[in-house]
């Protein structure tokens, strides 16, 4: 997950790899008390593939973790799954 946070108000983007290649996340939400609270789209399904995630940050800064929710077509029930992200090494300065 790239997360860029501008004061409150946080963008983010997951690339997903899929058995048929790749898949990617689109997030805009806040972080407030801790946590961030996005809603995200699928980029090739938007407006049909979407959903929230709420991830409460450590006191380390250094994990993200919570659930994402959205509702699965496929099945026609609402699906929640928990999600973990670790703060990676930082790319080399240009």
């Amino acid at each position: 997950m790239m997360i860029e946070q501008y004061g409150s108000f946080v963008k983010a983007k997951v690339d997903r790899a899929t058995k048929n290649g790749k898949r990617v996340f689109e997030y805009e939400g806040r972080l407030t008390a801790g946590q961030l609270v996005l809603f995200f789209e699928d980029v090739s399904g938007r407006g049909y593939i979407v959903g929230t995630m709420v991830l409460s940050l450590s006191g380390d800064l250094n994990r993200l973790e919570g659930r994402s929710t959205y509702f699965d077509h496929s099945d026609h029930v609402v699906k929640s799954s928990a999600r973990r992200y670790l703060r990676g090494a930082s790319p080399p300065l240009a």
